[in-house]
């Protein structure tokens, strides 16, 4: 792939900090549509990319021209929170709603609980869609997550592990040979960029020349023991035989991530631009949605003064927990619009649904924002779990409380210590029964719900969550 192949003109060429972005507050409004046709949905998960290495979100890299592209047409949500810090328990919020407290999913290997309904499956038997998911994740084929029989057509293409590119031609080509005319759920997850970030020649070359120190010494390193499985001063060990070792370096694996980022984008690009066309000429209507299942920590210092690098699925830091999410469609074109509303990431497929002028599953746990014809939420709060540990992140988007076993702290943005301004009062009703519940959070090995007077006082505290 040659350098033209990889875009590099409009790479060099794009600002993220020169998008014009117009804002919208909690009660911007838009028309009703009316009049429209049904839309088909392209729904576009990227695993574990972070908020802040995103244009739209202020990224001082030209790193995500494609997403950026659907953002400029569309909405920018400023602040999206993930359910969980790592992929089987935010997917499923993303398939089934709720938090995994609610769906019961925390890991590979635990099924959703009873009585959940996919969104996907819901569209074909309440909408007649045909839906359709593909994938270069080998986990998201765990039987447990229960993803192949929630859509017609399933196309797993992760073992061994497929590039972005090739998983994108394979979307292409199935779209190429389809001939019906259903309306259609396409839902395309990238495991890009997920570590060991081997984005192909000449990604990495070229963000390393361009935003990397072109000098660092080599740190000593070993393999993680399996209970510090995300890499605490240590490499996971699935990484170990096909890392060099040189490359363990924070700024060099923020690089690394930039260029798998990048990779990713161009090959995002590719498939919004083949599945809809051009935008002042589409081909049908579709509605083109585009998030994260989480993010990542590149290194961080946890409260106890650990170091930790490359890792996520065990804590509840901020960059892995704010996620990126754009929507657009190509009916209805727009300047950029920036709405600022607290979201939970079990809002996303209603509100997507929404604005396509479907209905979500009946017992759906989340809430479409596009209500009444403007965009609003229901949240104060919004929360993520952790089951495995236990713990929990309560977050108003101004302030976040923390809870796990032996542990609560009061944070603003970014975890930092709360200074000059004091904890929010709520925090204080609420923290002495999250620790109670986190004490009988498992049973056998499965979740159990919150005491429902708990959740009812939460509820009332504005608190939607378990």
């Amino acid at each position: 792939m040659d350098a033209r192949g990889l875009g590099f003109r409009a790479l060099i060429g794009v600002s993220a900090l020169g998008v014009v972005l117009a804002v919208v507050g909690t009660f911007g409004t838009l028309s009703k549509p009316t009049g429209l046709p049904r839309a088909s949905i392209l729904f576009i998960t990227v695993d574990t990319l972070r908020r802040d290495y995103v244009g739209v979100y202020g990224a001082p890299w030209p790193i995500t021209p494609a997403i950026d592209r659907v953002a400029g047409r569309g909405f920018v949500f400023e602040q999206v929170l993930a359910t969980a810090s790592w992929t089987p328990p935010t997917m499923a919020s993303l398939l089934y709603g709720g938090t995994p407290l609610e769906h019961g999913v925390y890991d590979w290997d635990t099924p959703p609980a009873g009585g959940t309904v996919s969104w996907p499956r819901w569209l074909g038997r309440q909408y007649g869609y045909q839906t359709v998911f593909f994938t270069n994740h080998p986990g998201l084929a765990a039987p447990a997550l229960g993803i192949a029989a929630q859509f017609d057509t399933v196309v797993f293409l992760g073992d061994p592990w497929m590039p972005a590119e090739r998983l994108t031609d394979a979307v292409l080509q199935w779209l190429r040979r389809r001939t019906s005319s259903r309306p259609l759920l396409l839902w395309v997850h990238y495991l890009d960029p997920h570590e060991p970030y081997d984005a192909p020649s000449p990604w990495p070359e070229y963000w390393r020349a361009n935003t990397a120190e072109p000098w660092l010494l080599p740190m000593n390193l070993s393999v993680c023991p399996v209970e510090l499985y995300f890499g605490e001063n240590c490499v996971p060990p699935y990484l170990w035989p096909h890392l060099d070792r040189n490359e363990y370096q924070p700024d060099r694996l923020a690089t690394r991530y930039r260029a798998d980022i990048a990779y990713t984008d161009y090959h995002v690009g590719r498939l919004v631009k083949g599945v809809v066309g051009r935008w002042d000429r589409p081909r049908q209507r579709w509605i083109v949605s585009i998030t994260a299942d989480h993010g990542q920590v590149i290194v961080r210092e946890r409260p106890d003064g650990t170091r930790i690098f490359f890792s996520h699925g065990t804590y509840l830091f901020d960059e892995l927990l704010w996620v990126p999410w754009v929507l657009a469609d190509t009916h209805r074109p727009m300047s950029t619009q920036r709405i600022d509303i607290l979201v939970s990431q079990t809002d996303i497929p209603p509100t997507v649904l929404a604005w396509a002028g479907l209905d979500p599953p009946p017992a759906w746990r989340g809430f479409a924002l596009w209500r009444e014809d403007r965009w609003q939420s229901h949240r104060a709060w919004a929360t993520a779990w952790e089951l495995r540990v236990p713990a929990a992140a309560v977050h108003t988007g101004k302030q976040k409380l923390w809870v796990a076993p032996g542990q609560v702290l009061y944070l603003a943005l970014d975890d930092r210590p709360l200074r000059d301004e004091a904890p929010d009062p709520a925090f204080e009703t609420i923290v002495h029964r999250l620790r109670q519940a986190m004490a009988r959070m498992h049973d056998g090995g499965r979740p159990v719900p919150l005491p429902s007077d708990l959740k009812a006082q939460l509820q009332q505290l504005g608190y939607v969550g378990p």
